[in-house]
Protein backbone atom coordinates (compact mmCIF):
# COMPACT_ATOMS: atom_id res chain seq x y z
CA UNK A 1 0.00 0.00 0.00
CA UNK A 2 1.29 3.45 -0.90
CA UNK A 3 0.15 6.86 0.31
CA UNK A 4 0.80 9.78 -2.05
CA UNK A 5 1.57 13.39 -1.20
CA UNK A 6 -1.24 15.93 -1.54
CA UNK A 7 0.80 18.64 -3.25
CA UNK A 8 -1.67 21.52 -2.71
CA UNK A 9 -1.69 20.85 1.04
CA UNK A 10 2.10 20.61 1.27
CA UNK A 11 2.48 23.74 -0.88
CA UNK A 12 0.32 25.59 1.68
CA UNK A 13 2.58 24.27 4.47
CA UNK A 14 5.62 25.45 2.47
CA UNK A 15 4.33 29.02 2.17
CA UNK A 16 3.33 29.05 5.86
CA UNK A 17 6.90 28.02 6.77
CA UNK A 18 8.41 30.69 4.52
CA UNK A 19 6.15 33.33 6.06
CA UNK A 20 6.86 32.07 9.61
CA UNK A 21 10.61 32.06 9.00
CA UNK A 22 10.47 35.61 7.64
CA UNK A 23 8.53 36.77 10.72
CA UNK A 24 10.97 35.12 13.13
CA UNK A 25 13.93 36.66 11.27
CA UNK A 26 12.29 40.08 11.27
CA UNK A 27 11.35 40.03 14.96
CA UNK A 28 14.51 38.23 16.07
CA UNK A 29 17.19 40.14 14.23
CA UNK A 30 15.91 43.67 13.75
CA UNK A 31 15.85 46.26 16.52
CA UNK A 32 12.24 47.14 17.17
CA UNK A 33 12.86 49.07 20.40
CA UNK A 34 12.63 52.39 18.61
CA UNK A 35 9.60 51.34 16.60
CA UNK A 36 6.09 52.62 17.27
CA UNK A 37 4.92 49.03 16.73
CA UNK A 38 5.67 48.05 20.32
CA UNK A 39 4.84 51.28 22.18
CA UNK A 40 2.28 50.55 24.88
CA UNK A 41 2.36 46.77 24.29
CA UNK A 42 3.71 43.99 26.48
CA UNK A 43 6.93 44.13 24.42
CA UNK A 44 7.58 47.59 25.85
CA UNK A 45 8.89 45.80 28.98
CA UNK A 46 12.67 45.16 28.66
CA UNK A 47 12.60 41.60 30.05
CA UNK A 48 9.66 40.54 27.89
CA UNK A 49 11.22 42.19 24.84
CA UNK A 50 14.52 40.32 25.20
CA UNK A 51 12.82 36.99 25.99
CA UNK A 52 10.70 37.44 22.86
CA UNK A 53 13.80 38.23 20.78
CA UNK A 54 15.65 35.17 22.12
CA UNK A 55 12.66 32.92 21.38
CA UNK A 56 12.48 34.29 17.84
CA UNK A 57 16.18 33.61 17.29
CA UNK A 58 15.80 30.07 18.67
CA UNK A 59 12.89 29.37 16.31
CA UNK A 60 14.73 30.56 13.16
CA UNK A 61 16.72 27.31 12.69
CA UNK A 62 13.66 25.20 13.51
CA UNK A 63 11.61 27.01 10.85
CA UNK A 64 14.44 26.76 8.32
CA UNK A 65 14.72 23.00 9.07
CA UNK A 66 10.96 22.60 8.55
CA UNK A 67 11.05 24.61 5.31
CA UNK A 68 13.95 22.57 3.91
CA UNK A 69 12.18 19.30 4.74
CA UNK A 70 8.88 20.44 3.23
CA UNK A 71 10.77 21.51 0.09
CA UNK A 72 12.36 18.04 -0.10
CA UNK A 73 8.90 16.51 0.31
CA UNK A 74 7.49 18.63 -2.54
CA UNK A 75 10.18 17.56 -5.00
CA UNK A 76 10.59 13.97 -3.84
CA UNK A 77 9.52 11.12 -6.09
CA UNK A 78 9.03 8.88 -3.01
CA UNK A 79 5.68 8.05 -1.52
CA UNK A 80 4.91 9.63 1.84
CA UNK A 81 4.18 6.23 3.33
CA UNK A 82 4.64 2.77 1.94
CA UNK A 83 3.59 -0.44 3.67
CA UNK A 84 4.41 -4.02 2.84
CA UNK A 85 4.47 -7.27 4.80
CA UNK A 86 7.98 -6.55 6.16
CA UNK A 87 8.06 -2.85 6.99
CA UNK A 88 6.49 0.58 7.10
CA UNK A 89 8.47 3.19 5.15
CA UNK A 90 7.66 6.63 6.55
CA UNK A 91 8.67 9.78 4.63
CA UNK A 92 5.73 11.87 5.86
CA UNK A 93 7.52 14.50 7.96
CA UNK A 94 10.82 16.05 9.00
CA UNK A 95 10.95 13.59 11.92
CA UNK A 96 10.35 10.46 9.86
CA UNK A 97 12.77 7.62 10.51
CA UNK A 98 12.36 5.87 7.16
CA UNK A 99 11.93 2.09 7.10
CA UNK A 100 10.65 0.52 10.32
CA UNK A 101 10.16 -3.22 10.54
CA UNK A 102 6.77 -4.39 11.81
CA UNK A 103 8.59 -6.80 14.12
CA UNK A 104 10.33 -3.82 15.82
CA UNK A 105 7.02 -2.10 16.66
CA UNK A 106 5.64 -2.65 20.13
CA UNK A 107 2.41 -0.66 20.16
CA UNK A 108 0.44 1.79 18.02
CA UNK A 109 -2.28 4.19 19.16
CA UNK A 110 -3.89 7.46 18.15
CA UNK A 111 -3.03 10.48 20.27
CA UNK A 112 -4.60 13.72 19.13
CA UNK A 113 -4.02 14.01 15.38
CA UNK A 114 -1.12 11.55 15.37
CA UNK A 115 -0.68 7.84 14.93
CA UNK A 116 1.93 7.21 17.59
CA UNK A 117 4.14 4.13 17.33
CA UNK A 118 6.24 2.83 20.18
CA UNK A 119 9.24 0.68 19.33
CA UNK A 120 10.82 -2.25 21.16
CA UNK A 121 14.29 -0.65 20.79
CA UNK A 122 13.75 3.02 19.90
CA UNK A 123 17.44 3.91 20.22
CA UNK A 124 18.25 1.62 17.26
CA UNK A 125 16.19 3.91 15.05
CA UNK A 126 16.80 7.26 16.76
CA UNK A 127 20.58 6.75 16.59
CA UNK A 128 20.50 6.88 12.78
CA UNK A 129 18.85 10.33 12.76
CA UNK A 130 20.75 13.61 12.41
CA UNK A 131 21.33 15.70 15.59
CA UNK A 132 18.40 18.09 15.02
CA UNK A 133 16.02 15.23 14.31
CA UNK A 134 17.24 13.38 17.44
CA UNK A 135 16.60 16.48 19.55
CA UNK A 136 13.08 16.91 18.17
CA UNK A 137 12.21 13.20 18.49
CA UNK A 138 13.41 13.17 22.09
CA UNK A 139 11.27 16.27 22.74
CA UNK A 140 8.26 14.39 21.34
CA UNK A 141 8.99 11.46 23.67
CA UNK A 142 9.21 13.83 26.67
CA UNK A 143 5.78 15.22 25.71
CA UNK A 144 4.29 11.73 25.93
CA UNK A 145 4.41 10.67 22.29
CA UNK A 146 6.28 7.71 20.89
CA UNK A 147 9.44 8.02 18.79
CA UNK A 148 7.32 7.74 15.65
CA UNK A 149 4.39 10.11 15.18
CA UNK A 150 2.66 10.10 11.83
CA UNK A 151 0.38 13.04 11.16
CA UNK A 152 -1.94 12.89 8.16
CA UNK A 153 -1.47 16.61 7.42
CA UNK A 154 0.22 15.97 4.06
CA UNK A 155 -2.25 13.23 3.02
CA UNK A 156 -5.46 14.16 4.82
CA UNK A 157 -7.88 12.79 2.22
CA UNK A 158 -6.15 9.39 2.53
CA UNK A 159 -6.20 9.17 6.35
CA UNK A 160 -8.81 6.40 6.59
CA UNK A 161 -7.10 4.42 3.85
CA UNK A 162 -3.78 4.76 5.69
CA UNK A 163 -5.18 3.75 9.10
CA UNK A 164 -7.09 0.79 7.61
CA UNK A 165 -3.94 -0.33 5.77
CA UNK A 166 -1.79 0.06 8.87
CA UNK A 167 -4.26 -1.92 10.99
CA UNK A 168 -3.94 -4.84 8.57
CA UNK A 169 -0.33 -5.21 9.71
CA UNK A 170 -0.58 -4.04 13.32
CA UNK A 171 -3.42 -3.35 15.74
CA UNK A 172 -4.04 0.32 16.58
CA UNK A 173 -5.18 0.38 20.22
CA UNK A 174 -7.87 3.06 20.02
CA UNK A 175 -8.85 2.95 16.34
CA UNK A 176 -12.37 1.76 15.56
CA UNK A 177 -13.09 2.19 11.84
CA UNK A 178 -16.77 1.19 12.24
CA UNK A 179 -17.31 3.96 14.81
CA UNK A 180 -15.60 6.48 12.53
CA UNK A 181 -17.87 5.51 9.63
CA UNK A 182 -20.99 5.88 11.83
CA UNK A 183 -19.92 9.33 13.11
CA UNK A 184 -19.14 10.42 9.53
CA UNK A 185 -22.62 9.29 8.46
CA UNK A 186 -24.23 11.11 11.42
CA UNK A 187 -22.33 14.31 10.60
CA UNK A 188 -23.41 14.04 6.95
CA UNK A 189 -27.06 13.58 7.97
CA UNK A 190 -26.97 16.52 10.40
CA UNK A 191 -25.44 18.77 7.75
CA UNK A 192 -28.35 17.94 5.43
CA UNK A 193 -30.86 19.33 7.96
Amino acid sequence: MKIHIERKRVLGMFFACIFGTALFVFFGLFNLRESALIDGTILDNDIVYWLFKILCIIFIPIMVYATVNITKMLFSKNYLIEMNSVELIDNSSALSLGAIRWSDMERAYIKGQFLTIELKNPEDYISRANPIKKLLINSNIKMGFGPICISPVAFQSQTKEFLDGFSRYMKIDNYHPEANEESDAEQHESSDI
